[in-house]
């Protein structure tokens, strides 16, 4: 078994971390504006002082108090968003009264979203804090020196707690307090916040899932479709978990219920063990009848994975805070293997935001240590905005490394017209935005969003994550020791191209055929199963990466921009790329960034954003572009402004190339370059003679290009992979 604790670092060449924008220079202009530091960069916050958030208690929620509606400007379910004459003698009176469950003050991420008072990017302080601890620290160090009290440890984020403080409105005080001490590394308040989910209803049952096989349906192009009958006849997902991370899962429905894991699910909204949805609330039911309906029941769907288990996560039911989604994507992890989230930062085309340092802690947790060490897998909806000019690699969650972010294609086999492009979208699934939708699972009786038990109007992104989500779990069912990355790498190479049309595949020189909006390509459950049963696994995690501390000008509207050149030395396959910039710029949408490898492959990790007029940056980019190309020459960063006007700076530039070793667990036993018969001998020879092995071949290392099985040693139990592998 693999573990993904032994990463391995190539090279490190003058890794200098700048610390993020002070607090000083971040105010200069705005003296309104507040914020805090969270360990990796200081988060603007701009504070709104007419308004709060109150919210119910759960019994008067479906009608609320008239004397509070009567200040309200806007209501959503318990939450209601007041605008009282006088917020700070209202707050004291409805913190006493005996419908009220919390009373929030109110702060926006952008200067924008203050102006507008946009709700999708509203956010509300909490009395918690995260604290990472200096390792010479103690809590009970924490506790003496700060006016705070534990509430709990973090599992998955060694030396972090959440301590809490008097009240909600000291959290921010209290937090640079904390800082003050010298004994945190950070101290984050947590905010709670909307997570939109990625589903937009368009209105209006084996027959009608054409994404499982498209004969043409609603005049369809027959055949795009994710092949899941052909997978069907060697797997149905049977002992792989899948999680719904959603607003919930009426696990009562007929065509759930067989599948459902109640010992695996959780609310974090209610901090309970039954994920029920609100009557209203009906996507994560439709996600999760998409991903592992029961199949050849006589009843409604078939899932793609329909033996598969499901879990319940309730999350984005209500506003969260980082430490809740932490909490989502670390629940039941050794025995959870996929986590499926459809919905993620708004799209907005002007918003960059993602997982705070919990939920990144979370991610990063999950695939070293989650199923075991062979690391969970998280599946991402990639985003709606395309029609706002949105790019998937702005949104933190679909732009991590550790997660799969998933775009639509439609059943004509286009790019959605929806569906977000993105560096960081690995590949694409059938959904909404041709002349079907998708047919799916539907909240029982009388709630969700249509009369009956079942819809046919489910879609976007929502709907394209979990077909990826299930084909995963018929993948595990072949081989539950496949590990995060061999799953990613398998759907990479077993994509099939979509017939767009549209000019825009390209093929980097690895040999994969890519697309800016599709990935690699149509996820293929058949192809992927093919090559999970010939799999021999990528080896150790090797990464080369190279930071600068600088302050450089960016040219206004010029075509040549800022160029970052860096030699990296061969050996090692790419799997991701990351290109890490902290910006100074009033107008950042003007801003695009290409990587260029030494091959001449492309990829813009940053397009130009027309709506986006907000200032500054501190992000990290990631590319799936270069798969499978060698890392060894010279790669390029080009950062230009595009529009004139307004110039800006780069404070920070960090590269970083992630893949794994050309040779390792290849079977090219003689270092030629390729596997075949020859090789046999060599297998032969190391198992025979360690010695004449070493003397004939000193540069090659058999325990690590001869272990098919993942053992960790080459040995007699590697013979039939050989065996299988020469006859392939």
């Amino acid at each position: 078994m693999r573990c993904f604790s032994r990463l391995c670092m190539l090279v490190v060449i003058g890794a200098l971390a700048a610390p993020a924008l002070s607090q000083s220079t971040a105010n200069r202009s705005r003296p309104w504006r507040t914020g805090y530091d969270d360990g990796r960069r200081w988060v603007a916050l701009f504070p709104d002082p007419t308004t709060l958030e109150v919210v119910l208690k759960p019994e008067f929620a479906e009608n609320p108090p008239a004397d509070l509606l009567r200040e309200c400007i806007e209501v959503d379910g318990a939450y209601l968003l007041l605008k009282p004459q006088d917020v700070e003698l209202s707050r004291g009176a409805y913190i006493q009264r005996g419908d009220v469950r919390a009373v929030h003050s109110v702060f926006y991420r952008t200067e924008d979203a203050f102006r507008q008072r946009a709700a999708a990017q509203r956010m509300t302080l909490t009395n918690r804090i995260a604290v990472r601890l200096h390792p010479s620290a103690t809590i009970e160090d924490l506790l003496a020196a700060s006016d705070v009290t534990l509430d709990r440890t973090i599992p998955y984020c060694e030396r972090t707690y959440i301590v809490l403080a008097s009240s909600d409105d000291h959290a921010l005080a209290v937090a640079q307090s904390i800082l003050s001490t010298g004994l945190a590394e950070w101290a984050v308040p947590q905010f709670k916040r909307r997570y939109p989910r990625r589903h937009i209803p368009n209105d209006p049952m084996f027959g009608q899932q054409w994404h499982l096989r498209n004969t043409g349906q609603g005049s369809g192009r027959a055949g795009v479709d994710i092949h899941a009958t052909d997978a069907w006849d060697v797997s149905r997902g049977a002992g792989a978990t899948i999680g719904v991370v959603d607003d919930g899962l009426d696990w009562t429905h007929p065509d759930l219920f067989a599948n459902y894991r109640p010992e695996w699910s959780w609310d974090i909204n209610a901090k309970d063990p039954d994920p029920m949805p609100f009557c209203t609330h009906a996507h994560g039911t439709a996600v999760a009848g998409l991903a592992a309906a029961v199949g050849n029941n006589a009843l409604g769907v078939s899932g793609v994975a329909p033996a598969a288990n499901l879990a319940g996560i309730r999350l984005i039911a209500e506003p969260v805070t980082d430490e809740e989604i932490g909490d989502a994507l670390s629940h039941q992890a050794q025995h959870i293997d996929i986590y499926n989230c459809s919905w993620g930062v708004v799209d907005d085309g002007e918003t960059i935001d993602g997982p705070g340092v919990l939920a990144a802690a979370a991610l990063d947790d999950g695939v070293r240590t989650g199923r075991g060490g062979l690391g969970n897998i998280f599946v991402w909806a990639a985003g709606n905005g395309r029609i706002t000019g949105d790019d998937a690699n702005f949104d933190g969650f679909a732009n991590a490394r550790h997660t799969i972010a998933v775009a639509a294609c439609d059943n004509l086999d286009r790019a959605a017209a929806y569906s977000e492009g993105g560096a960081c979208i690995l590949l694409n699934a059938p959904s909404s935005g041709g002349t079907l939708a998708l047919a799916t699972t539907d909240p029982t009786g009388v709630c969700g969003d249509d009369p009956g038990d079942y819809r046919t109007d489910f879609g976007f992104t929502s709907g394209a994550a979990p077909l990826v989500s299930g084909v995963i779990a018929l993948m595990l069912e072949r081989n539950p020791l496949l590990d995060w990355r061999d799953v990613q790498t398998i759907l990479v190479r077993s994509a099939v191209p979509n017939q767009t049309g549209d000019g825009g595949w390209r093929t980097n020189a690895g040999g994969r055929m890519y697309h800016p909006a599709l990935g690699f390509g149509r996820v293929n459950a058949a192809e992927a199963l093919r090559l999970t049963d010939e799999w021999v696994g990528l080896g150790d995690e090797l990464l080369y990466t190279q930071g600068f501390a600088l302050n450089r000008a960016i040219p206004d509207n010029n075509v040549t921009g800022v160029k970052f050149n860096m030699t990296v030395p061969g050996g090692l396959f790419i799997e991701r790329v990351e290109v890490a910039l902290s910006v100074i710029h009033p107008r950042r949408g003007d801003i695009e960034i290409t990587v260029t490898s030494p091959a001449g492959t492309q990829s813009v990790v940053a397009p130009p954003r027309l709506f986006d007029s907000n200032a500054d940056f501190d992000w990290t980019f990631v590319t799936v572009h270069f798969w499978d190309e060698d890392s060894e020459g010279t790669w390029r960063v080009t950062v230009r402004d595009t529009r004139q006007g307004a110039v800006g700076s780069i404070v920070r530039f960090g590269f970083t190339v992630f893949g794994h070793d050309a040779l390792a667990n290849s079977g090219d036993m003689n270092g030629d370059g390729a596997f075949n018969g020859f090789d046999i001998d060599g297998f032969l020879l190391a198992l025979a003679d360690r010695a004449a092995y070493h003397a004939l071949y000193p540069h090659l290392d058999p325990d690590v290009i001869g272990d098919l099985n993942n053992d960790g040693v080459l040995d007699v139990f590697d013979l039939p992979a050989f065996v299988k592998l020469t006859l392939r």
